[in-house]
Parts: structure tokens; C-alpha cells; sequence
């Protein structure tokens, strides 16, 4: 059974890297220590000739010297495009009703993110494009070995979610602040992918693609990337600054994170940022169901590593993030069952993230 649900599990991890990485790049919240941080509402510095103007809060600014404080937020302009390398490496051990599994995973994602367009309040309109994938798994079900760049002529079974991401889009509405007030598109990936696995339980695909969709489609992703990709610190901060905010996750893959971030150091228009985060179960979250499934998990750890921001335009330039998580899985409804199974998990996972060139 476990076989069997491998395909929409992958797929959900690949549409939700990006906020995880997110969630280490620095959640928008309050100073530590600094109740006197600058007003961010105060005169902006006049951009030089040939820069945007600073009655454009939302276009570039210039760099402060290392020594002052720095304005950390998204300053996107049409026309703008980055494309990032995402690499997740987990080694995952459980024990399922008595026989010990041990796997290895190594998934990567490039994707580009283009502003298609950028309203008079500042708000950009962006577009992702999934662009290539990568799967390798060892572990007690075989070896996969999956690469968009170089197919082999068959998919492999656990790779066939992945399979179908390249090419496919979704959009978003983000404020200069980092607040997402619009997802649209994940949907669409969902009935894409669910026509491109094979699924083994009989007359089970229109109602596993609708329970997904609702755990994780466009409302879904919208909340993660609400309380996920606000980016930043409410005002300046200076080296050695901290601030932290507590987001909890209710779909999706619940959650709540109690993230620390500090500015570590100043180079070059790059800031670079500390993250320290703690990760908890969120006793407030509906089980998720698949097919005639339920699954609640109790997962708890840490996550730390740092992050390096463009300070002109807020975009990440690479980022390196260490996860320590263990807890227990828990899942009702199985075939061949009558009560509910239960086994821990640990999983240990460096994510990188870096931007290359298309």
C-alpha cells in the first residue's frame, strides 16, 4: 500500500519546496531588541541618474554602505526574471509494523520566476515555470534514478508525478511587502499530473485528484505562501540585528514554525541571513485523507542554515538549510487493516538553493 501512494506524495513535495526554503529566508515580523528601528514610512534615499526614482518604493534601491542599516524587502519591476536550483538530499528511517526502512533521496527542481506585470500600488504579478526535475531514491522498494534533462525511455513508477511538472505554471500576486493576495494555477498542475501517473486503485483517480486539490491547491498554497513568503523584517536592520515571528500552517502539510533570523553580515549588495527555526506539530490541523485514508502526523525539530538576499531587489541568491525532524505517522483506513497504524519517522535533510543561469 505504501507502493501505491508514492505518486501524489512526490508531486506534493515538489509543489511545496519553495515555501519550505521559504520559511528559513525570513518571515516579515518585528525586530528583536531594536523597538527604535528606523520608520520605514520616513524619506527614502534619492536614487543616483539612470536608477529608479525613490517615489518608486517598489523599484531598486541603492545599496547602503555595510555599516548602516539596511531595508530588506521585495523590489520587483516588470520584466524581471530569476531562475533558481533547488536540491533537497533526506535520509528517512522508519519502522513500519515491525521491519525497519531506511531510504535515501535526493530531489532537485529548477524553476523561473518571471514578473509578467506590476500594478500602480506595487504589487507584481509572477509567474513560475517549472523548468526541469531530478529524482534519486535507494531504499527498500529499489533504486530510482530520474533526470527531465536526459528521460530514460520509460518513467519509473515513482518518478511519473515529477515527470510531468516540466513546463507546467502557476502565478501569483505579491506585494513589495511579500504579501501573496492571489495563487492561481496549482489546480491545473494537479489534473495535468493525475493524467500522467498511473494510478493502481480502481476508480480512485477523480477522487484522489479532488482530495488533493482541496489539501493542496490554489486556497491551499495560497495560505502557505501567505504566511511563507513574507519576506523580510518589519523595518531597517543593521549587522547583528534579530527579529522572529511564529507562522502556523493549517493545510497542506500543517505545521507551526517558530523561525529566528539574524543579519549575520553585509557584502557586496548581498545581505547575508541566519535562520534558526523550531518545528511543531499543529494540534489544530484536520487529518489529511486519500482515498479511503487518513493520516495525521506528530512531527517536531529544528531547521537552521543561512540564506543570502539580493538587497536591490529581495530575490535569494543561495541558501543552505539543515532539517532534523522525527515524530510518528499515523494512518487510518488502510486496506487489509481494521484499526489504525502508527511508526515513527526520522528524517535528515540538507536543502541547498541557488541561482543559475536558464
Amino acid at each position: 500500500m505504501m507502493k501505491r501512494s508514492r505518486f501524489p506524495w512526490a508531486v506534493v513535495g515538489t509543489l511545496l519546496l519553495a515555501a519550505t526554503v521559504a520559511s528559513c529566508r525570513g518571515e516579515q515580523g518585528k525586530p528583536v531588541g531594536d523597538s527604535n528601528a528606523a520608520d520605514p514610512s520616513g524619506p527614502e534615499p534619492v536614487a543616483p541618474p539612470g536608477e529608479k526614482n525613490a517615489a518608486d518604493p517598489s523599484g531598486p534601491k541603492p545599496v547602503a554602505p555595510s555599516g548602516e542599516k539596511v531595508d530588506l524587502r521585495l523590489r520587483l519591476s516588470e520584466g524581471d526574471s530569476v531562475t533558481l536550483r533547488m536540491t533537497t538530499d533526506q535520509d528517512i528511517d522508519q519502522e513500519i509494523q515491525g521491519q525497519r526502512q531506511s531510504m535515501k533521496q535526493s530531489m532537485g527542481m529548477t524553476f523561473t520566476y518571471d514578473v509578467v506585470k506590476k500594478a500602480d500600488d506595487g504589487t507584481a504579478t509572477v509567474e513560475v515555470t517549472y523548468d526541469a526535475v531530478a529524482m534519486k531514491q535507494s531504499g527498500p522498494m529499489g533504486n530510482v534514478d530520474y533526470d527531465s534533462a536526459d528521460p530514460p525511455a520509460k518513467v519509473p513508477m515513482q518518478a511519473q508525478g515529477f515527470a510531468a511538472l516540466p513546463g507546467q505554471k502557476f502565478s501569483f500576486d505579491m506585494t513589495p511587502e511579500g504579501r501573496v493576495t492571489r495563487v492561481a494555477g496549482v489546480d491545473a498542475i494537479f489534473d495535468h499530473v493525475m493524467k500522467n501517473v498511473q494510478i493502481p486503485m480502481p476508480g480512485a483517480r477523480e477522487q484522489l485528484r479532488e482530495q488533493m486539490k482541496q489539501q493542496f491547491g490554489d486556497k491551499a498554497m495560497k495560505e502557505m505562501m501567505e504566511k511563507m513568503f513574507a519576506t523580510f523584517p518589519d523595518g531597517p536592520v543593521g549587522v547583528g540585528e534579530s527579529w522572529s515571528r511564529t507562522v502556523s500552517l493549517t493545510t497542506g502539510f500543517p505545521m507551526v514554525l517558530e523561525n529566528d533570523w539574524t543579519l549575520e553580515d553585509r557584502s557586496g549588495g548581498v545581505a547575508k541571513i541566519k535562520c534558526e527555526s523550531k518545528i511543531k506539530p499543529n494540534p489544530q490541523a484536520k487529518p489529511f485523507e486519500i482515498g479511503p485514508m487518513s493520516m495525521t502526523h506528530r512531527l517536531s525539530g529544528t531547521q537552521h542554515g543561512t540564506t543570502e538576499v539580493d538587497e536591490a531587489t529581495g530575490w535569494p541568491v543561495r541558501a543552505k538549510l539543515h532539517q532534523d525532524v522525527s515524530g510518528t505517522i499515523k494512518v487510518s483506513g488502510m486496506p487489509g487493516t481494521t484499526s489504525a497504524v502508527e511508526w515513527p519517522m526520522k528524517v535528515k535533510g540538507e536543502i541547498t538553493l541557488e541561482q543559475v543561469d536558464k
